[in-house]
């Protein structure tokens, strides 16, 4: 007398038992059919189920994507994580502020030098300006500094910065500096 097979199961070449369906493959009443791409057969095989986020589907095996990578909503492709993330293992997540993620996306890094940035994305700062402690905002330069490109630089003696801060002026006729800072009306008879 013949049976159906049982869910997850289909008949041998002889017909004399029932296996299990084969890697990628998944049924039910003892039909096995191949998973489509970007599944995986459920453990008991009686259907086919999305690969979980960071794999792809390709033959009814679920794959990892690379490091950087991540799966499309699909799980069929691998693509770079979004600009602002990185991750590990097909997993990618923000960025924190004062963070930007590294060139190949796979960490998250300080914003570089004059840099500052939230959200995994980080900017120059503009002259005049600098990123404050913890890279997450550009500030003025501190009184006395002229900065250019995200970097501030104290003022030589006899010289003070410009009014935006984006360099440094020599004293003129008249005016001295001795600290950088700003420059003085020189005294009667100096």
């Amino acid at each position: 007398m013949c049976e159906v097979c049982a869910n997850g199961r289909s008949p041998n070449v002889q017909r004399t038992a029932c296996e299990e369906c084969e890697t990628g493959y998944a049924g039910l009443g003892g039909v096995c059919l191949p998973c489509r791409a970007g599944t995986a057969p459920n453990p008991t095989r009686e259907f086919c189920q999305l690969c979980q986020i960071g794999y792809v589907g390709i033959d009814g095996i679920c794959e990892p994507c690379g490091d950087g990578f991540t799966s499309d909503d699909e799980r069929v492709d691998c693509y770079r994580c979004p600009i602002g993330t990185a991750g590990l293992s097909g997993v990618c997540i923000p960025c924190e502020d004062g963070q930007q993620a590294s060139s190949t996306r796979t960490t998250c890094v300080s914003c570089s030098e004059g840099h500052a940035g939230t959200a995994g994305h980080c900017t120059l700062c503009p002259s005049g300006r600098t990123p404050n402690d913890d890279s997450t905002a550009c500030v003025s330069c501190d009184s006395g500094t002229g900065g250019v490109d995200g970097l501030c630089f104290l003022c030589p003696a006899g010289s003070q910065p410009n009014s935006d801060h984006t360099s440094c002026d020599a004293c003129g006729v008249g005016k001295v500096s001795p600290d950088g800072v700003e420059c003085v009306t020189c005294g009667v008879g100096q």
